[in-house]
C-alpha cells in the first residue's frame, strides 16, 4: 500500500522519503486503469462498448475528483501550522489506505465466481 509507505510524513523530511510510495502508486495506477478500461468494455455487449467505456471514464473522473476533495479536506482540517498539516497528511494517507483495503475486500466479496 503506497499510502502506508508515505504515512510517516514530516515537514523536515527529505523529498526522497516519499519516492517509494509514489513509485508504487504510479505503477499500481497505470496497471489498474488499463485493466479497468478493458473490463468495462468487456462487461457489456459488443454493440454497447462505447457505453461501457463512457461509464468507466465517468466513474473514474468522479471518483478522482471526490477522492482528492476528501483527502484534501482531511489533510488540511488540522489547521495551517506545518506540524498540524503533516499530521493531517498522515491521517489522510492512513484513511486512504483503510478505504482502499475496504474497497478491495468489497470487490472480492461481490465478484462473480
Amino acid at each position: 500500500m503506497s499510502e502506508l509507505a508515505m504515512a510517516v510524513f514530516a515537514p523536515d523530511a527529505p523529498w526522497w522519503r516519499l519516492a517509494p510510495g509514489l513509485a508504487v502508486a504510479g505503477v499500481a495506477s497505470g496497471l489498474t486503469n488499463a485493466m479497468l478500461a478493458r473490463l468495462a468494455v468487456d462487461s457489456v455487449p459488443a454493440d454497447r462498448a462505447s457505453m461501457g467505456s463512457g461509464a468507466n471514464n465517468t466513474a473514474r473522473y468522479i471518483g478522482a475528483s471526490v477522492g482528492v476533495a476528501i483527502v484534501g479536506t482531511v489533510a488540511t482540517g488540522s489547521g495551517h501550522d506545518p506540524s498540524a498539516l503533516a499530521h493531517g497528511t498522515n491521517v489522510a494517507l492512513v484513511v486512504s489506505a483503510v478505504a482502499a483495503l475496504a474497497y478491495a475486500a468489497l470487490a472480492l466479496a461481490i465478484r462473480e465466481r
